[in-house]
C-alpha cells in the first residue's frame, strides 16, 4: 500500500463512528468503549468492553479468538486463479473468502493480530467537549469564527461564564402560594409529599390570587462545549463569507479615503492633535481589516473543504488503536503502559461518574454547581488527552511528571512526523557529517567514494553490463564487492555531471534542500563550501546532512536547473542573500587583510615609501604583478602581512585626500605620494638638472580624480599601491571563484 500524503483536518461525528464502529457477522455493533479497565490481573487478557477489548480492536492471537476455541478457516484459492481476468478474479476472491465466525463463548472474532494497529474505538459522551487545538492555539479559531475574545471562549468552555443561547418572552404567572404546592406540585412528586407547612407561608393570602406579570425577556444560561456547539451550528458559512467580503472591501476603501483626506488636511494645517487623531483612526481601521481577513480566511477554508464548524466540538471521542498505546509486561512481572491509557481512563471515569448522577437523580434537581463541576472535569480530561502540555495544571504521574498527550507524541523532533515520516530512511540516500571544503566551488560538494558507490550502484551496474562484458547482475554485484580499479573508473564516469541533493533537517524552507555536483573524495565526511551553509542553517561542529540521488532524467534536469546552489542566491521569502560568509570566514578575511605593526623610520633616498599617519615607513618590496607577489609569498621571501608596493595599471577607488609629498627628479619624473598609493609620471617642462621635493602642507583636501587627470596629461607611467601579500591572495581567490 502506497501513501500519497497525510492530511490533518476536522472529522464529522459520522466519520468518527465509521472509524470505530463495526458490525460483526452476528449483526452486533461494536466499537464503543464502556469500561476503563485494561487487562485482567489474573488471566492477563484484555477486559471485555475496556481499552484493550478484543471484540472492539481484534484478537491478540493470529486467527484465534480469545479463548482459543474458534479458529479462522483457511482461504481456498482456485486452480485457474492466475488465468482469470481482473473482474473474474475479484468475484472469485469474494466467493472463496474465508468465512469469519464469532466465537460463541467469548464473542471474539478470530482475525489477524495486525488489525489492532489500525482499528480504532470511541467514547460516547452525554455532553460534548471542545477540541483543544481550536481554542488554545494561536490564532484562536473558535474566537475568530464566533467573533468573540479568546478569554470569553475559554471561560465559556470551562464553565466560568455562560452564553444566553435562547431568547424569547414569557408571561410569568404567580402561583397560588403553598396551596398551589399542595394541590399541583405534590401529586407530581410524591416522594416529597408532606414536607410543606401551610402556616409557614406568610404571604399565602397574597399568593393565592393568580395574577400575570408583564412580558419579560427570558434567557436560559448555557455554557460549556454544548453552548459553543449550538452557536457554531447556527453559522451560515456562505452568508458569512459574502458579508465579511463586503465589510472588508468597505473598510479598505474607508482607509484609502481617510489617507486621502489626511493629505488634503496636511496642505492646510499641520497640528499634533490632528495627527494623533488620524493615527488612532488608521490604527483602528487596520485592526478591523486584520480581524475581517483572519475570520474570512478560516470561513473560506472550511467552506472549500466541505467542513462544518460544529465538528470542533466532540460528542464522540476517538480512541487510538491499542498497539499504538501498548501495555508491555516487564521481566520483573510489572506492566509498563503508555501515558495515553491513563488519560483515556480518566476520561472514562469522569464520563461514568456524570452518567451515574443523571441516572440516580433528575437533572432538574441536581445543583447547577455540581453539574458544572463534573462537566468541567470532563472537559479537562479531554484537554489532557489532546494537549496536556498547554493546561495550567497538567495531569501528572505519581512522580509529578506530566503525561505525554497526543500532541506531544506527534510534535517535535522525536514526534511521529519528523522522526518516523520525514526522517524515514529511503533507498538511494545516505547521511554523513559535513566538513569545510574551501577549495570547492559554490555548486560542488565533496562526496566520499564509499558512499557514492552505494548511492550510484544501479548506474554502475548498468555500465558494467553494457561496457565491461559482465553477463548478469549477480556477477556485477560480486565485482562491486571486490572494489577493483575498473569499478572506481566507472564510478568516476557515472558521477560526472550527475547532481545530488543535500538536505539538512529540519527543512524549514525551500533552501533546506539544494542540488550540488559531487566531487569524489577519500574519507567518510561530506565536504561543503562554507558560503552555502547559512541557507541550511548549518555549521561545522558535527552537523549531519542527508544525500539523495535523483534517478530519472526529469528529476536530474529539475535539480540542475532549479535546485542548484548557484541558482538560489536569494531567499524566496525575504529576498535577502542566502550566500553569506560565516564567522570563521570573516575571521579568515580579517587575518588575510590585516597589516603587520611596523616601526616608523626616516625616509631613505630613491625608495618607495609606505605612508601611515603622515609617517613614511620604509618598504623594500616592489612588485610589478600578482604572480610575482604570490611567488615571493610561496618561497617565503615576504610575510603574509608585510607591507609591499604593487604596480597597478587599472582604476582605483579611494577617498578624497591630499598628496603628502611630490618629488620631481632631474630627469623630469614626478612621484606623488598619497596615504595608500604612489603615482609616477613622465617628463615635465620643469628643470632637468635638479630634484624638486614639495611637502604639501595645505589643509584643503583635493579630489584624487583631479590629481589623476592632471598626471594623466603628463603621461603618467604607473601607479604603485600599498598592500600586503595577504590582500593580493584574497583578491586572487575572489577572482578565481567568481570569474574563472
Amino acid at each position: 500500500m502506497s501513501i500519497e500524503y497525510v492530511q490533518l483536518q476536522l472529522a464529522s461525528p459520522s466519520e468518527i463512528k465509521r472509524w470505530s464502529q463495526r458490525i460483526l457477522p452476528t449483526g452486533e455493533v461494536v466499537g464503543e468503549i464502556s469500561k476503563a479497565d485494561t487487562i485482567n490481573y489474573r488471566t492477563f487478557k484484555p477486559e471485555r468492553g475496556g481499552l484493550f477489548c478484543e471484540r472492539i480492536f481484534g484478537s491478540t492471537s493470529n486467527g484465534e479468538c480469545s479463548c482459543g476455541k474458534t479458529k479462522r478457516r483457511k482461504l481456498i484459492v482456485p486452480v485457474n486463479f492466475n488465468r482469470l481476468t481482473l473482474q473474474k478474479r475479484n468475484a472469485e476472491l469474494e466467493a472463496t473468502q474465508a468465512i469469519i465466525e464469532v466465537c460463541p463463548s467469548c464473542g471474539v472474532e478470530p482475525t489477524n493480530s495486525k488489525v489492532r494497529r489500525y482499528r480504532m474505538g470511541c467514547i460516547s459522551l452525554k455532553k460534548p467537549v471542545a477540541h483543544m487545538w481550536y481554542f488554545r492555539n494561536s490564532p484562536n479559531v473558535l474566537a475568530a469564527l464566533l467573533n468573540m475574545r479568546s478569554q470569553e471562549i475559554d471561560e465559556t468552555i470551562h464553565f466560568q461564564t455562560y452564553t444566553p443561547s435562547k431568547y424569547g418572552t414569557q408571561n410569568y404567572c404567580l402561583h397560588g402560594g403553598v396551596q398551589w404546592y399542595v394541590n399541583h406540585w405534590e401529586p407530581m412528586h410524591p416522594y416529597f409529599a408532606g414536607d410543606i407547612d401551610v402556616s409557614m407561608d406568610k404571604a399565602a393570602s397574597w399568593n393565592s390570587k393568580s395574577t400575570f406579570m408583564p412580558s419579560q425577556i427570558k434567557t436560559i444560561e448555557n455554557c460549556g462545549g454544548e453552548a459553543l456547539q449550538e452557536l457554531l451550528t447556527r453559522l451560515d458559512l456562505v452568508f458569512l463569507q459574502r458579508m465579511l467580503s463586503r465589510k472588508l472591501k468597505n473598510t479598505i476603501e474607508k482607509k484609502k479615503l481617510a489617507a486621502k483626506s489626511l493629505r488634503k488636511r496636511h496642505k492646510r494645517r499641520k497640528t499634533a492633535k490632528l495627527l494623533g487623531r488620524t493615527d488612532q483612526k488608521n490604527y483602528g481601521i487596520t485592526i478591523k481589516v486584520r480581524e475581517y481577513s483572519r475570520r474570512l480566511e478560516f470561513i473560506r477554508s472550511l467552506a472549500r473543504k466541505g467542513l462544518r464548524p460544529e465538528w470542533m466540538i466532540l460528542s464522540i471521542f476517538p480512541v487510538l488503536p491499542p498497539d499504538l498505546r501498548p501495555m508491555i509486561q516487564m521481566s520483573s512481572g510489572r506492566f509498563a503502559t503508555s501515558d495515553l491509557n491513563d488519560l483515556y481512563r480518566r476520561l472514562i471515569y469522569r464520563k461514568i461518574r456524570f452518567e451515574k448522577f443523571l441516572t440516580l437523580f433528575d437533572e432538574e434537581f441536581l445543583p447547577d454547581l455540581l453539574i458544572r463541576h463534573d462537566l468541567c472535569l470532563l472537559q479537562e480530561a479531554a484537554d489532557s488527552i489532546i494537549d496536556n502540555g498547554r493546561l495550567d495544571k497538567p495531569a501528572q504521574r505519581p512522580n509529578r511528571k506530566p503525561f505525554k498527550s497526543l500532541t506531544s507524541i506527534i510534535e517535535g523532533k522525536h514526534g511521529r512526523f519528523r522522526q518516523n515520516l520525514l526522517g524515514k530512511r529511503v533507498d538511494y540516500s545516505g547521511r554523513s557529517v559535513i566538513v569545510v571544503g574551501p577549495k570547492l566551488r559554490l555548486h560542488q560538494c565533496g562526496l566520499p567514494r564509499e558512499m557514492a558507490l552505494e548511492l550510484f550502484q544501479p548506474f554502475v551496474i548498468r555500465a558494467l553490463l553494457e561496457e565491461s562484458g559482465v553477463k548478469n547482475i549477480r556477477a556485477a554485484k560480486n565485482l562491486l564487492q571486490r572494489r577493483s580499479q575498473m569499478v572506481w573508473d566507472i564510478l568516476d564516469t557515472v558521477v560526472l555531471g550527475h547532481p545530488v541533493l543535500l538536505n539538512r533537517a529540519p527543512t524549514l524552507h525551500r533552501l533546506g534542500i539544494q542540488a550540488f555536483e559531487p566531487i569524489l573524495l577519500s574519507g567518510r565526511a561530506i565536504q561543503l563550501h562554507p558560503l552555502v551553509c547559512p541557507a541550511f542553517n548549518a555549521d561545522f561542529d558535527g552537523d549531519q546532512m542527508a544525500v539523495h540521488v535523483p534517478l530519472g532524467l526529469e528529476a536530474q534536469a529539475e535539480a540542475r536547473l532549479l535546485m542548484l546552489a548557484t541558482h538560489n542566491w536569494l531567499s524566496p521569502a525575504t529576498g535577502e542573500p542566502s550566500i553569506l560568509p560565516s564567522q570563521d570566514m570573516i575571521l579568515g578575511f580579517y587575518y588575510l587583510t590585516t597589516l603587520k605593526p611596523t616601526v616608523s623610520l626616516k625616509r631613505p633616498v630613491e625608495q618607495p615609501m609606505a605612508v601611515r599617519g603622515r609617517n613614511l615607513i620604509q618598504s623594500n618590496s616592489i612588485f610589478n604583478n600578482f604572480e610575482s607577489v604570490l611567488h615571493a609569498y610561496e618561497t617565503s621571501k615576504v610575510d603574509l602581512h608585510e607591507i609591499i608596493w604593487l604596480r597597478w595599471s587599472s582604476y582605483i577607488q579611494t577617498t578624497n585626500s591630499e598628496p603628502l609629498q611630490i618629488t620631481v627628479n632631474k630627469t623630469g619624473h614626478v612621484t606623488t605620494v598619497y596615504d595608500s598609493f604612489v603615482m609616477q609620471s613622465g617628463a615635465t617642462n620643469g628643470p632637468d638638472n635638479s630634484m624638486l621635493s614639495v611637502q604639501m602642507k595645505s589643509r584643503d583636501t583635493s579630489s584624487i580624480s583631479k590629481v589623476y587627470n592632471c598626471l594623466t596629461s603628463l603621461n603618467a607611467a604607473a601607479f604603485y599601491i600599498l598592500t600586503t601579500p595577504g590582500r593580493v591572495l584574497f583578491n586572487n581567490l575572489i577572482y578565481e571563484n567568481l570569474f574563472l
